[in-house]
């Protein structure tokens, strides 16, 4: 299991403790600071923000998996939307089995959230109002026009909005926690925000002056 996997699962909702310290000694190998990372998880009180996702990647020929190690290494060498595009063009064209859009783009978004968007099924609702296209490498530069007009630098808030847009063009807020005193809102895949109300997302949206809307 790579440091990645086992980070996710660290953070999964509702992780058991056992399961935690496994994961976790995964991740840190310096013994002392597991100890402070698990006394600042005990101290919070929260089992977890993120969903998982897919577990594992099956039965995929060695060759295949190359690929998609050499997909992601590249990633972090991709500075510019145009970058971005290419790779995930090239990458599609592969046509891998399992590993879809839904799946690498939140991969995509630990290495850079700045520049790879989260684009997976959640996000069908908000696509279809804006008219936006099915293909995920089509959608990051649409992404970055409207992650613009919302005031945000990375695409945390996007992913959240387009994870809780109805088909009706609302935003419908239900998953949520309370951690400290503050509100943390779910965000597909694992992505998290807080503070919503002095963002430029929260501040244009409450007051409708996106500047974004559907041809």
């Amino acid at each position: 299991m790579s440091t990645s996997q086992a980070s996710f699962r660290c953070s999964r909702v509702r992780c058991k403790q056992e399961n935690f310290k496994k994961y976790l000694e995964l991740c840190v190998t310096n013994k002392k600071k597991r100890q402070e990372i698990t006394d600042i998880i005990s101290k919070i009180g929260e089992k977890g923000f993120t969903n998982i996702g897919k577990t594992a990647i099956s039965k995929l020929h060695p060759t295949k998996l190359a690929k998609i190690k050499d997909f992601l290494v590249r990633a972090f060498d991709a500075n510019t939307i145009e970058d971005a595009t290419k790779l995930c063009q090239e990458f599609d064209q592969l046509q891998i089995s399992q590993v879809k859009q839904g799946i690498y783009s939140p991969w995509l978004f630990y290495i850079n959230s700045e520049l790879f968007p989260i684009v997976n099924n959640s996000h069908n609702d908000f696509k279809k109002w804006f008219r936006f296209p099915a293909s995920y490498p089509e959608c990051i530069k649409l992404y970055h026009q409207f992650n613009e007009a919302a005031g945000e630098t990375d695409f945390a808030a996007i992913d959240f909005m387009a994870h809780i847009f109805t088909k009706e063009g609302k935003l419908n807020f239900r998953r949520y926690l309370y951690l400290n005193g503050k509100r943390i809102f779910k965000i597909s895949h694992g992505a998290f925000a807080k503070g919503y109300s002095k963002s430029g997302f929260a501040r244009n949206i409450r007051t409708k002056q996106m500047g974004v809307h559907a041809p």
